[in-house]
């Protein structure tokens, strides 16, 4: 029997990885925006999350989150979410049988 994970639909927000690159065009370098945008449920960290986090030497506070969504992300790609922009520190596959992906996320301080 396959599990699949619930996640009420009103927990997802539209979200976007922000992704630039430089490429050659007509012997000019362009800065070309390849952001992509998803919808992810973007949460605070429970205390399983904060032990698994520090277990693993990652440093934890106010502005780490997780983010639960659909696709894959690398670590150190830049979300931006509610006018906020997060930076990926790491990640955990949620359950095996199901495509949805937990991403460790931190708050970029501008």
């Amino acid at each position: 029997m396959a599990h699949k994970t619930f996640i009420p639909k009103r927990f997802f927000s539209k979200c976007k990885i922000s992704k630039k690159t430089s490429e050659w065009i007509n012997s000019e370098l362009v800065e070309v925006d390849e952001s992509k945008e998803f919808e992810g449920a973007v949460l605070n960290l429970g205390r399983q999350d904060i032990k698994m986090l520090s277990d693993q030497g990652i440093q934890v506070t106010l502005d780490s989150k997780k983010i639960y969504c659909y696709i894959d992300i690398e670590p150190k790609q830049t979300i931006e979410f509610e006018g906020n922009s997060y930076i990926v520190t790491t990640a955990r596959n949620y359950m095996k049988h199901d495509k949805l992906r937990v991403y460790y996320i931190e708050r970029v301080q501008e």
